[in-house]
């Protein structure tokens, strides 16, 4: 799991997503705290890719405490069934968040954050600890 070092200022958090993939991608960015509900802080919209551009979280003093939970669904429903798990494999998911005390902070999804219900269909979910 991942962490990102938020400060103690009101200062603005932000996400960038970038999946990398020949799928169709929709991404959801939710932040959770423990006791609280979930709450959608952003989605891709249809024609995205599942992009998030430098969205707007809050401010590091909300956040602080709770997880960013990023979840990328890719669907590979136009390619050819014996290329499914190929495409599966160049699949990448570059996230970067800044504006906290660790400033730019860049990642990518791991092998442990992969769910493939079925050979058509790539759940990518990245959880990040907001300390």
């Amino acid at each position: 799991m991942a962490q990102y070092q938020l400060g103690t200022d009101t200062n603005a958090i932000a996400l960038s997503v970038q999946p990398s993939t020949v799928g169709v991608a929709n991404t959801r960015a939710n932040f959770r705290i423990t006791g609280q509900q979930v709450k959608v802080l952003a989605q891709s919209g249809p024609k995205a890719a599942g992009v998030l551009n430098n969205v707007q979280l809050g401010a590091a003093s909300t956040l602080r405490g709770g997880q960013l939970v990023i979840v990328t669904i890719v669907v590979f429903g136009a390619v050819k069934k014996g290329d499914a798990s190929s495409a599966a494999t160049t699949t990448v998911v570059n996230y970067t968040l800044s504006g906290g005390q660790g400033g730019e902070f860049q990642f990518k999804c791991d092998e442990g954050d992969i769910f493939q219900p079925n050979p058509k269909t790539m759940v990518i979910t990245k959880v990040v600890d907001l300390i």
